[in-house]
């Protein structure tokens, strides 16, 4: 709830993995997975990154912690990352169809 909504990966001049991971958690929990999976294109390379601490993090939160809603939240981008890749793949881009001229 603290993280800002209107955070920007391309206009943050320190952006940190766990940040990208958090804000891939709250935009999959409030706007689905076409919204963080927009966002993971934008994140870039750190998406990798924050998959990788994901499944740090929730391995300490589940085991070591008993931390049950950092645990769910980190599994539930785990179990969302194949649809997050995939729409993050996508070009969403607003063109016009191309005439063919035959001649």
């Amino acid at each position: 709830d603290e993280m800002d909504s209107n955070w920007e990966p391309g206009s943050d001049r320190r952006i940190a993995v766990w940040e990208c991971l958090q804000h891939l958690i709250r935009v999959l929990e409030t706007e689905g997975e076409a919204a963080a999976g927009q966002l993971l294109r934008k994140i870039g390379a750190r998406g990798q990154e924050a998959k990788d601490l994901a499944y740090c993090l929730y391995e300490i939160c589940s085991s070591k912690r008993d931390d049950a809603a950092e645990a769910f939240a980190c599994n539930s981008l785990l179990a969302a990352w194949p649809a997050l890749a995939e729409e993050s793949a996508k070009r969403h881009e607003n063109v016009a169809p191309r005439e063919l001229r035959l001649g």
